[in-house]
This record gives C-alpha cells, sequence and structure tokens, in this order.
C-alpha cells in the first residue's frame, strides 16, 4: 500500500487548492487565479514551470502506484518524506485560509484587498510559498525520481523570482504600510530577509 501514497499527497494537494479556490470564487465572485494571466515571457514561463512540476508529480506518483518506479529505499527517507509532504500540504492551506480574501495566485492588477499580518504572517511574510515548498520537497524525497527532484529545485527558483516580484507589487500598492511590515517580517523565516531602511522592495 506504501506505493500509492505518493499519488495520495499529490490528490491532497490538489483537493486543498480546490477548496481554496472554491471558497474564494464563492465569497468574491471571482477568480483567485491570476498566474497564467499576461505579464512577460518571464511570467509565462514561470507560470509553465509550475504546471509541468504538477504534471511530472502526477505521472511519477502514478507510475510508483503501479509499481513502475520503486520509492524511497530507506524506511527513514519515506517517513521523512511523508511527514513532509503531508505538514507542507496542510500548514499551506492553513496559510491560504489565513489570507482570506487577499489570497490570490499570482497578481491581480488593481487589487487592493489589503495587507494581512495575524497568524504565520505575524512571522513569515509568505508562509503559503514555504510549506508548498516543504510539501514539495517530501514528496521529490518519497517518489526519490532525480526528474522530480530537479524540477523541485528548478521551482524554488521560480518561487523567489515570484516573490520578489509580488514584493514590488506590495510595495507599490501599499507604500509604506507594506515597506514597515517587510521591515519587521521576515521573507521565509523569522528575521531573515527582512527589508532594511532604504531598501527597495523585491530587491534580491
Amino acid at each position: 500500500m506504501l506505493r500509492f501514497v505518493p499519488l495520495a499527497l499529490v490528490a491532497l494537494f490538489h483537493v486543498l487548492t480546490g477548496i481554496r479556490s472554491a471558497l474564494h470564487q464563492r465569497r468574491t465572485g471571482k477568480s483567485a487565479w491570476f498566474l497564467h494571466r499576461g505579464g512577460g515571457r518571464a511570467d509565462r514561463l514561470r507560470a509553465l514551470g509550475f504546471w509541468l512540476v504538477l504534471l511530472v508529480a502526477w505521472v511519477q506518483s502514478a507510475r510508483a502506484a503501479l509499481g513502475l518506479i520503486e520509492i524511497a529505499p530507506w524506511p527513514g527517507l519515506r517517513a521523512l518524506g511523508i511527514a513532509l509532504a503531508l505538514t507542507g500540504a496542510l500548514l499551506m492551506f492553513a496559510a491560504q485560509l489565513q489570507l482570506g480574501d487577499s489570497w490570490r495566485v499570482g497578481i491581480e492588477p488593481g487589487a487592493r484587498p489589503g495587507l494581512v499580518e495575524r497568524g504565520m504572517y505575524r512571522w513569515n511574510r509568505n508562509p503559503i510559498f514555504l510549506w508548498m515548498m516543504v510539501a514539495w520537497t517530501g514528496l521529490a524525497l518519497l517518489v526519490f525520481d532525480p526528474l522530480l527532484g530537479l524540477l523541485v529545485l528548478l521551482k524554488f527558483l521560480g518561487v523567489r523570482a515570484q516573490v520578489l516580484q509580488e514584493e514590488r507589487w506590495l510595495s507599490e500598492t501599499y507604500g509604506v504600510e507594506y515597506r514597515a511590515y517587510a521591515a519587521r517580517v521576515g521573507r521565509f523565516v523569522p528575521g531573515i530577509g527582512r527589508l532594511a531602511a532604504g531598501r527597495k522592495a523585491g530587491a534580491s
């Protein structure tokens, strides 16, 4: 039965995201998905990369369920992969809920739903991205597939680029309010990646 776990984890990731999307649609009357809309070439490539990771995760997890590839060979690595994937997915969903109506996938031009500084956002400006990457790291360890592992590493780079872009937009949209928040709260972990005085938001 262990070989079905990766497929179940990928399905859970999609189910939770689907639930969050449906809640947003019901509350606001519009979609929260903007990652694939408009933008420049880099934005489109980043969106394509995110979808590619999902596709490969489905394919390789299905192959594992069918016994075509082996999952992680060591019990400890399996346990770690499952723990990271499950915990990351659930905490990602919790962070999405804490954003309320401000939750978006990508940037919605002209939107001003308000800054959120409660819950996980008191110590981390990007908990959704953090826990998403924890989940994907866990899945890559569990499936133990070189292709998925490489794509997850590339996804880290894509997430960082997306975060920098969103920070620039937040700084332009909320001005001093966002910059003061970013000066107090770390980008991914407490105390690290805070916006220094006089530094432009979204700088690498």
